[in-house]
C-alpha cells in the first residue's frame, strides 16, 4: 500500500502552473480529469508516466534492497516550486518499478529518497517517451 504525500518545504520561487480546483476522482472536475496531484486538469495537460530503478547496478529485489526496503518519490515540477511537490512514500524498493498516471505535465523531475534517512538515492528528469530509469545509490 503507498500513501500520497504532499511535501512542506520552503518554495524556491516561481508557482506552479497547476492550479485547478481540488478533487478525488474524475467526476469532480465537470469534464477535465483529477490528476495525480488531486487538481482538476484538462486531459492533455496530463500523462501516465514510468519510473523504473536499479539498486547499484543491478535489478531491484529483496536481496538488492535490502538496506533501503522502502522509498519517498517525490514529483518536482518544472519551475522549480518545490511547495508544489507531492509524492509517495513507503514505496517498495523491490518492485524496481512505479507508474504514475494522469501526471500533470508540469511535473518533470523525480526524487528518490531513502523512506527512513532521507537520503538523496537518485533523482532525474521524465524523458519524451514520459519515462525515467535511474540507478539508486544506497
Amino acid at each position: 500500500m503507498r500513501g500520497l504525500v504532499v511535501v512542506a518545504v520552503a518554495a524556491c520561487g516561481g508557482s506552479s502552473q497547476s492550479s485547478g480546483p481540488a478533487c478525488t476522482q474524475d467526476s469532480d472536475c465537470g469534464g477535465d480529469v483529477c490528476a495525480a496531484n488531486g487538481l482538476c486538469e484538462s486531459s492533455g495537460s496530463v500523462r501516465n508516466v514510468r519510473i523504473a530503478w536499479t539498486v547499484s547496478g543491478q535489478t531491484a529485489s529483496s536481496t538488492t534492497c535490502a538496506s533501503i526496503p522502502n522509498l519517498d518519490l517525490y514529483f518536482i515540477p518544472s519551475d522549480g516550486d518545490t511547495s508544489q511537490a507531492f509524492g509517495y512514500a513507503p514505496v517498495p524498493c523491490a518492485e524496481g518499478v512505479f507508474t504514475e498516471l494522469k501526471l500533470p505535465n508540469i511535473f518533470t523531475e523525480v526524487q528518490m529518497l531513502d523512506d527512513v534517512s532521507q537520503a538523496l538515492l537518485a533523482d532525474g528528469i521524465i524523458d519524451a517517451s514520459n519515462a525515467l530509469s535511474v540507478d539508486l545509490a544506497p
